[in-house]
C-alpha cells in the first residue's frame, strides 16, 4: 500500500486549509448512519402507511440523493470509506477483522487538528476483533468516544466504554441502547454549541440482533414493544423477488427491521429538534446515511454482502438550512463521495479520495456530470465482485468468471439476468470498460 508519506501530507494539508476559516464561519457536521438500512425500506414504509417524519424533514428541508450506494456493502469496509473516502481495497478494510491502519489519514483527524470538537457514539467496527477502543490514534482523531468496537448487535442491555476498559452501562440497565446515544449526542450537542463540531452517530439497529443463538426473524426482545406493536405485519410489502419458500421468514424478519426503523426516526427526530432548540440549525451539515443495506429474503437471502440494490444502495440525506435547497437527485453516488463534499463545504482541499466532491450540486445545484456508480465486495478472496451501476442498468462480475447484466427499467427486482442478450452488447462494452477504469484506479484487482 503506497500511502504512508502522501496520507500524512494530505491530512495536514487539509486540516491547515479548514483551520484557516474564522472559527465563527466553520460549519458544524451531525453524521448519523443507522446500520443496515437499505434504501428501499423508507419508500416501501410510506407505500404501506407508516408515517416517518424525521425522514420526510430531511427530504423536504435538504438534498435527498436517491441513488446512493455503500463502498462495500458489509460493515467495517463501508465504515471505512466513510472516514477516509477511500474504497476497501486501498484502505485494505476488506473484512470485518480487519482494522483501519493508521497510516491512512481519516476526515476526523483532519478536522480534530483544524479545531475541531470532535465525537463519536456507538458502534465503531474498525479496530479489528476488539470491544474496547483505546484512547490514542486507534480513535482516529475523535476526542470523545462513548462506544465500542462490536457487541454482537444487543440493543437492550448494551455495554459501552469511555477512556478506559470498564464497562459503561446505561442507567438503567435495560435502556434502549439508540435512546443512550441520543441522550449522549445531545448533551455532547449542549456542551459544544459554541464550537464549531464534528459528531458521528452509529446507531445500530436496523440491523438484525445477533445476541445468543437467535433465528432470523427473531428479533429476541431487542426491540421496544411499542415499536413492535406500531407495525403489523400484514400490511408490509414483499418485493417479487423474495421467493415463496422465504416469505413467512421474511415477514417475520421485516417485523422487527421495520420497527426498529421507526425507533431510529424517532430518534433522528429528537437530534433535529435538539438543533432547533439550540440554536444550532442554520450552522449544521446534517448527513444521515446507513453503511451498507439488507437483503430482507430477496433473492432468497438475508443480510448483505450480494451485488443486488436491497444490499448496496442507501438512503442519503444533506440538510444545511439556507445554503442547501430542498432538492432531489437520482444520479448515483456513493459513500466515497462524502469526504471530499464535507471537506469542501467545510473550507478545505479533498484528502486523496476516490470520491467526487459533490458540494456544488449541493450547494449551487451545479450538474454532475454523468456516471455511474462502483461497488466492491470481498475483494482479494474467491468471493469477489465488482459491479458498476448506471442510471438505468447493472453490470456485475465475479472472480469465478460469472457475470450478469440488469435492466432497472424494466426489472427493478433484479431477477432476469440479460447477460447474454445480443441487443445489449453496446451496453455491456461499455460497463465493462466504466468497470474495469474504477478497478485500476482503486487497485482492485482480487
Amino acid at each position: 500500500m503506497r500511502l504512508t508519506r502522501r496520507g500524512v501530507v494530505g491530512g495536514a494539508v487539509a486540516a491547515a486549509a479548514v483551520g484557516c476559516r474564522p472559527e465563527s464561519d466553520r460549519p458544524n457536521v451531525l453524521f448519523v448512519f443507522p446500520d443496515q438500512l437499505r434504501a428501499r425500506a423508507l419508500s416501501d414504509m410510506a407505500a404501506a402507511g407508516y408515517a416517518l417524519p424525521a425522514f420526510l424533514r430531511l427530504a423536504e428541508e435538504g438534498a435527498e440523493l436517491t441513488q446512493a450506494l455503500c463502498s462495500n456493502p458489509l460493515c467495517s469496509p463501508a465504515r471505512s470509506t466513510l472516514l477516509t473516502g477511500l474504497y476497501p481495497s486501498l484502505n485494505t478494510v476488506t473484512s470485518v477483522t480487519t482494522p483501519l491502519p493508521l497510516a491512512v489519514p481519516c476526515i476526523s483527524e483532519v478536522l480534530s487538528a483544524a479545531g475541531w470538537s470532535t465525537g463519536f457514539l456507538g458502534k465503531w467496527h474498525l479496530d479489528g476483533e476488539s470491544t474496547f477502543v483505546p484512547p490514542g490514534p486507534r480513535r482516529r482523531g475523535f476526542q470523545e468516544f462513548v462506544g465500542f468496537n462490536r457487541n454482537g448487535h444487543t440493543f437492550i442491555g448494551s455495554v459501552f466504554y469511555r477512556d478506559d476498559p470498564t464497562p459503561l452501562h446505561p442507567d438503567p440497565p435495560d435502556t434502549y441502547e439508540p435512546i443512550y446515544q441520543t441522550d449522549h449526542a445531545i448533551d455532547f450537542l449542549e456542551r459544544n454549541r459554541e464550537l464549531p463540531f464534528y459528531l458521528m452517530i452509529g446507531y445500530q439497529p436496523p440491523h438484525n440482533p445477533e445476541a445468543g443463538e437467535l433465528e432470523i426473524g427473531d428479533w429476541g426482545g431487542q426491540i421496544p414493544q411499542e415499536w413492535m406493536d406500531a407495525v403489523d405485519p400484514s400490511t408490509l410489502p414483499l418485493l417479487t423477488n423474495v421467493p415463496v419458500s422465504h416469505r413467512e421468514k421474511a415477514l417475520a424478519f421485516l417485523h422487527g427491521y421495520y420497527a426498529a426503523i421507526l425507533s431510529i426516526d424517532h430518534e433522528i427526530g429528537r437530534l433535529l429538534d435538539a438543533l432547533d432548540r439550540l440554536g444550532l440549525a442554520e450552522r449544521t451539515i446534517v448527513v444521515v446515511t446507513s453503511d451498507h443495506g439488507e437483503l430482507g429474503g430477496s433473492h432468497g437471502a438475508f443480510g448483505k454482502e450480494e451485488p443486488f440494490d436491497e444490499s448496496v444502495r442507501v438512503p442519503l440525506y444533506v440538510r444545511w438550512p439556507g445554503r442547501i435547497a430542498p432538492t432531489r437527485y437520482d444520479g448515483p453516488v456513493n459513500h466515497a463521495d462524502l469526504v471530499p463534499t464535507l471537506l469542501s463545504m467545510l473550507g478545505g482541499p479533498p484528502l486523496y479520495t476516490h470520491g467526487r466532491d459533490l458540494s456544488g450540486l449541493l450547494v449551487n445545484g451545479d450538474p454532475v456530470p454523468e456516471g455511474v456508480g462502483y461497488v466492491q465486495c470481498s475483494v482479494s478472496t474467491d468471493e469477489a465482485w465488482h459491479m458498476v451501476r448506471s442510471d438505468r442498468y447493472v453490470w456485475v462480475e465475479r472472480a469465478d468468471g460469472r457475470v450478469s447484466l440488469y435492466d432497472r427499467d424494466v426489472d427493478p427486482a433484479e431477477q432476469t439476468d440479460l447477460s447474454d442478450e445480443p441487443s445489449l452488447q453496446g451496453v455491456r462494452d461499455a460497463l465493462a470498460t466504466s468497470l474495469a477504469a474504477f478497478r485500476a484506479r482503486t487497485a482492485s484487482w482480487g
